[in-house]
């Protein structure tokens, strides 16, 4: 079989609006391919519409994900909390709306270290139920405030696994859902 040389025409297909340009010489041996030129482009932004929220750039202006792993009994505490604040605000509450409210009424809250540690002594923390809360930047002030209280009484490792559930469990305790 007597050697043969592929060639290919050149061609370009362009993007006008995105400026991206692909072009091809087409297949053959790796030394024919030495002359073209491959250029990587970084910013895809014109070819993404924007799908956030005008008002808050996505996870740059404060917005965390906190993922925690609770107890079957720390859930049931979470669970009885958002339907008892649904039947008490009469719409419909999430976990993130049930966690926002407890922080935002317990910011000016005194919490005691007795508090924590009844807490404690009747809820198991960790578990195997994996739940996702997004702190926003609407709330995060609230949520920090909380967050440091129970951080300068606590000696505990994984501060968001016990804020949340003792967050909920204090305002329930003290009729602020």
């Amino acid at each position: 079989m007597p050697d043969r040389e592929l060639r290919f025409p050149l061609f370009a297909i362009r993007f006008a609006a995105s400026g991206i340009l692909i072009a091809e010489q087409g297949i053959g041996l790796l030394e024919s391919l030495a002359g073209s030129r491959i250029r990587q482009i970084y910013n895809f932004e014109p070819l993404c519409p924007s799908t956030h929220a005008p008002d808050y750039s996505p996870m740059a202006a404060g917005t965390r994900n906190v993922r925690i792993f609770l107890s079957e009994q720390c859930f049931d505490l979470l669970v009885d909390a958002m339907a008892a604040y649904s039947k008490e605000s009469r719409r419909f509450q999430t976990m993130r709306m049930t966690v926002q409210a407890a922080c935002s009424r317990l910011k000016s809250h005194r919490i005691s270290k007795q508090e924590l540690e009844d807490f404690l002594a009747e809820y198991a923390i960790g578990g195997d139920i994996r739940i996702f809360l997004e702190v926003g930047p609407e709330w995060s002030g609230d949520y920090d405030a909380v967050r440091a209280k129970v951080r300068e009484i606590s000696e505990k490792p994984g501060l968001d696994k016990i804020l949340v559930p003792f967050a909920v469990y204090l305002a329930v305790k003290h009729n602020l859902l």
